[in-house]
């Protein structure tokens, strides 16, 4: 998969199949695009349950920041990644949501 806005628009597709899951889980959703005039773009997807917050941020030369924060405890995991493949950009994102709220099918 060739990087670049195709693959932001790889992540909405891929958050997009999950979301009513994600909302029927009661789990807090939130989608952020970067502005279209942006040299360079990205996509913020936060998850939040009342013991879990997930959220990555991926911007199209495939670098990812993705954080995974346990609430009650403050305790917080951030990890630096770099996307080169629709697999990774699947496994990320499979990661975050399971991280708060289970699998998505």
């Amino acid at each position: 998969m060739p990087l670049g806005v195709s693959l932001l628009a790889s992540a909405q597709e891929w958050i997009h199949a999950c979301s009513d899951e994600v909302r029927q889980s009661g789990v807090a959703m939130e989608i952020n695009n970067s502005p279209v005039d942006r040299d360079l773009r990205s996509i913020q997807w936060i998850l939040e349950s009342s013991d879990k917050f997930g959220e990555i941020i991926l911007w199209e030369s495939g670098e990812a920041e993705v954080s995974f924060a346990v609430i009650e405890t403050s305790e917080v995991r951030a990890e630096h990644r770099a996307i080169t493949s629709r697999a990774e950009l699947e496994d990320v994102l499979t990661e975050v949501l399971q991280w708060v709220i289970g699998s998505c099918d």
